[in-house]
């Protein structure tokens, strides 16, 4: 991203914390520019001059060319004659340059004119618009400080191979990776290094101010230059037109020439790119004539190496991932929307580009990429990660339960049978979570999850809800079996002991009434109000409605669990003996009447001349005998026990009149 304002942000801080940013003593005040103007008029300026975003400084704030001694003897020195047509006017700014710097209150003019230098030909001869870093000069190099340096000095850190930072690398440093904070901060190594100036040198004699001729020529084969000037008030306060305002004074600012114009000034003026931020000047540049304020001081050219691009995608399931950062590429640039990324870097380069993103996994991890001579693509996949939410269901007592719903996790689980649930969710996964179990109410009543990218467990939840339980017994002790607890939230009922138990949830209040035919309870109900504890055994007594043999169960329980009512009349047969309903002649707990008497067959409990009719009517077949001797055994007439009635009978049934 381009930096057009270098106090801002972490900068901002920077400056204000670390930096000795004196007050700006020696600023520029309105009387100050209004005697400006004054002298203008007397000696014919043509130019303006007005507030700007450079006169809140001190002029020693804005500049900061400090001459080395012998610097130019061992630097390469660029003497050639002119050799091309020379146009009257050529400025670059109609070809795009990069935005104006804001060197603020620190004295790096020198570092912005060099990087300066670089940054405005790498985006007129690659179209590549860079925001290096003037910081890491001013704090990694010793080209200089916020108290001066010189320009030349810093294109031997910007050339790979002549000197190296403190971290032992050279060529440019990218302005994300350490940005301008107008202060002498300190150098956190190491920097990436991905651009910089294969070739540079200074234009006519390093120790004077260069020939007009030899300048424009190298504008023209080399891109913008950086050039010395003295500047003065006037100069700060510069808002328009042509500077004029020249004195002899020796260089103090460096500055980028980027083009000229014969047809103004006395003999022409150049276009200079000033870095005291956009306000100053006309949009950041302005015109002075040749040779005034010796303008052209040690002028400098750079060049840029050709740039090749590294491209690709980054795809989730076939959509583009946006916002995946590209570590190891210059910048460590971000996808785009459509998850598409494009970033140049010199010839010959090498490097392992690797995605990352929050919540996301990539495949392959990293792409490797060796001394780059065209254009290469390098996509990847990715995939989300995930995490876990769980928990568990416990009742008021710690007990866990089973079978609770949480509705709003992928997959809505239920909880086991120690209430224990978990889900797996998606990284960035927003949700609420609401336990569910017919309709009990639970604490929480539900929990709501944002953007999850890590494990959550403890989602924990209380159903709110109290045992109810207790028996229900005849007198004598014994458990009666299916008994309903009507009443309760939920269907509720004896088991086989006469116990029960059930949920009722908090503050609940209702009546409840046992109900089992054949049964009298007591209580005959029960009424609760607003159960907010676990209760004593809620008891009950069950009295029988007709219990003949008093074993507490009623008869029609005898009678379902096997009793014996042999003839089927509903009556125990023992109760039936007992209470006279029933002969019982041989005392074995069975009525006479059920019991199968060979030859009694009138069924009156003994064998005589009274059963010849019987016999008879036997002999004629079961349907007759049973429509004339109801309730009475057919078979008391297979007197042979042959299990057959028929005429073998006969001499049987005369035998047994006999005895």
């Amino acid at each position: 991203m381009t930096q057009t304002n270098r106090f801002g942000g972490v900068g901002l801080l920077i400056g204000l914390g670390l930096a000795a940013v004196v007050p700006a003593v020696g600023q520029l005040t309105a009387a100050d520019i209004a005697a400006l103007r004054e002298r203008g008029a007397r000696e014919g300026w043509t130019f303006t001059v007005g507030e700007n975003g450079a006169t809140g400084y001190s002029l020693e704030q804005l500049t900061g060319a400090v001459e080395p001694a012998n610097w130019a003897a061992d630097l390469p020195i660029d003497t050639r004659p002119v050799q091309r047509d020379l146009p009257v006017v050529f400025d670059y700014r109609t070809q795009g340059l990069p935005p104006i710097r804001n060197q603020g209150g620190c004295g790096s003019c020198w570092a912005f004119a060099a990087i300066g230098t670089l940054e405005c030909n790498y985006k007129l001869r690659e179209g590549l618009t860079l925001d290096l870093s003037e910081q890491w000069l001013v704090s990694c190099t010793s080209a200089g400080t916020c108290n001066g340096g010189w320009h030349t000095e810093a294109y031997k850190y910007l050339q790979p191979g002549w000197l190296t930072d403190g971290c032992g690398g050279g060529g440019a440093v990218l302005e994300t990776a350490f940005p301008y904070a107008a202060a002498d901060v300190p150098c956190q190594c190491p920097y990436p290094h991905p651009y910089g100036t294969t070739n540079w040198a200074l234009v006519g004699s390093g120790w004077s101010v260069a020939p007009v001729a030899a300048i424009k020529q190298a504008l023209l084969d080399h891109g913008p230059v950086s050039a010395c000037i003295y500047v003065n008030t006037a100069f700060q306060a510069y808002t328009g037109g042509v500077f004029n305002a020249c004195e002899d004074q020796w260089v103090n600012h460096v500055v980028v020439i980027v083009g000229w114009d014969d047809r103004v000034g006395t003999n022409g003026a150049w276009i200079i790119r000033n870095s005291w931020g956009a306000g100053w000047g006309v949009g950041g540049y302005g015109r002075i004539e040749y040779g005034c304020c010796n303008i052209g001081y040690a002028t400098c050219y750079s060049d840029t190496p050709s740039v090749t691009t590294v491209s690709g995608r980054v795809l989730l399931d076939g959509s583009g991932v946006a916002g995946a950062e590209l570590a190891g590429l210059p910048g460590n640039p971000s996808t785009d929307s459509t998850g598409y990324y494009c970033v140049p870097v010199p010839d010959g380069w090498s490097g392992t580009v690797t995605p990352s993103k929050p919540g996301h996994v990539f495949e392959p991890p990293s792409r490797t990429l060796s001394n780059l001579t065209s254009d290469a693509t390098a996509d990847f996949s990715a995939h989300l990660t995930t995490a876990m939410i769980s928990g568990a269901v416990y009742l008021m007592d710690g007990a866990g339960v089973a079978g609770v719903r949480m509705v709003g996790l992928p997959g809505e689980p239920l909880t086991d049978e120690n209430g224990l649930y978990s889900a797996t969710v998606l990284y960035g996964w927003t949700g609420t979570v609401t336990p569910t179990l017919g309709t009990h109410p639970f604490t929480p009543s539900q929990r709501t999850y944002f953007y999850v990218t890590q494990d959550q467990p403890g989602g924990d939840y209380t159903r709110l809800a109290w045992p109810v339980y207790g028996r229900v017994a005849a007198p004598n002790g014994r458990g009666i079996a299916g008994v309903m607890l009507v009443g309760f939230p939920e269907p509720t009922a004896t088991d086989a002991d006469g116990a029960y138990t059930t949920w009722v949830d908090h503050n609940w209040g209702g009546t409840v009434m046992p109900a089992r035919p054949g049964y009298a309870f007591t209580p005959a109900e029960r009424t609760y109000s607003s159960v907010i504890r676990a209760l004593p055994p809620q008891n009950y007594s069950a009295l029988a409605a007709v219990d003949c043999d008093g074993n507490g169960l009623c008869d029609g329980d005898d009678l379902a669990a096997g009793a014996a009512d042999c003839n089927g009349n509903g009556i125990l047969d023992g109760c039936e003996i007992a209470s006279g309903g029933a002969a019982d002649a041989n005392g074995n707990g069975i009525p006479d009447a059920c019991e199968l008497r060979p030859g009694d067959t009138n069924c009156d409990g003994a064998v005589n001349f009274d059963d010849i009719d019987g016999f008879v009517a036997a002999l004629g077949g079961a349907e007759g005998y049973g429509a004339a001797y109801p309730g009475c055994a057919y078979l008391s007439a297979d007197c042979n026990g042959d299990g057959a009635v028929n005429f073998d009978d006969i001499d049987a049934f005369i035998a047994l009149l006999g005895s």
